[in-house]
């Protein structure tokens, strides 16, 4: 309590709350709850946090209805829209009602905050409730601070010399929210860069590949190449003719390749609640940029054995 006092203090915090756990959280307090009308079988559950009445104001949660907690407020709670529609409420209709719970406690709605995202969007909006501590020496383990400073050191230093004084012995310990949000999302960075690199490593070993059996291709018909320019073949013509069976190679791989990458992406996008759909227009870019690739790889060979002088392949004859 000391130091939840001093902080508020503290020249560049704007607002301070105590909460049993905080937006975007590994993990919640849950419950079922029901109306007065209803069954205990028709609990509906929720993930919910303990808190007071600053949580709002400190996380910017906006309120559609009712109000927001008061200091000398007891087992209030707020709603969110989504928990008020599981519930058969309109957010109006929802003020002034009372839920109850499987530990005999009841609680009366005061508020219906908009919805919004508490958890990772690998899961969509769910069910989620705001309860008023109602025990003043009740305290929580997490504090949570806005602030209107762009000197963060400073700022943190201030806060760890109020910690000093009122909580002396016990390091002081600190985590930004967007980075707490960021940790969410680890896996699908790790996931993002592997897949880069492989993706890098494909690209090179493939032009490498294609580099090589262009030169083998052009080293084998040598002879043809040189009997068609005395011919009058062009430049261009027999590039053309080096380079086709190497682009026909690049098409039926990205044919077989493009239903395989289509049925792995749309897999991966199942785990998320919120999630684009992968347009025909991702894949035909993808084929432009292999065949441009695979073009730049061949045409060096191609165009080399197109200018050489057929003279010193034909010596032979």
């Amino acid at each position: 309590p000391a130091f939840l006092a001093d902080l508020r203090k503290v020249s560049g915090v704007q607002t301070v709350t105590d909460a049993s756990s905080y937006l975007s959280s590994p993990s919640f307090f849950s419950n079922g709850f029901w109306l007065k009308a209803q069954k205990e079988s028709d609990q509906k559950g929720s993930d919910y946090i303990i808190t007071d009445e600053n949580f709002l104001q400190v996380n910017g949660v906006k309120l559609v209805a009712g109000r927001n907690f008061r200091a000398a407020d007891s087992a209030k709670v707020l709603i969110n829209e989504t928990f008020a529609k599981d519930l058969g409420l309109t957010a109006q209709k929802a003020i002034g009602t009372y839920v109850y719970d499987n530990q005999n406690r009841v609680e009366e709605i005061v508020g219906v905050m908009k919805d919004f995202n508490y958890s990772t969007l690998h899961k969509g909006l769910d069910n989620f409730l705001l309860w008023k501590r109602g025990i003043k020496s009740e305290y929580w383990p997490f504090l949570i601070a806005s602030t209107n400073t762009a000197d963060y050191k400073s700022l943190l230093a201030r806060i760890g010399a109020v910690w000093n004084k009122d909580i002396n012995g016990v390091p002081f310990t600190f985590h930004f929210l967007d980075q707490e949000v960021q940790k969410q999302y680890e896996s699908d960075i790790t996931l993002s860069r592997i897949i880069n690199s492989f993706t890098g490593m494909a690209i090179l070993i493939s032009c490498l590949g294609l580099f090589g059996l262009a030169a083998f291709s052009a080293e084998q018909r040598s002879k043809e190449i040189g009997i068609r320019k005395v011919l009058g073949a062009s430049v261009p013509g027999i590039a053309q003719l080096l380079s086709k069976d190497f682009l026909k190679l690049v098409g039926i791989a990205f044919i077989i390749a493009t239903p395989l990458a289509w049925w792995t992406m749309n897999k991966w996008l199942e785990a998320f609640a919120y999630r684009i759909t992968i347009s025909w227009w991702i894949f035909g870019l993808a084929g432009l940029s292999s065949l441009c690739i695979a073009l730049l790889t061949v045409s060096f060979q191609a165009i080399r054995a197109a200018v050489a002088n057929p003279v010193r392949s034909l010596r032979s004859e």
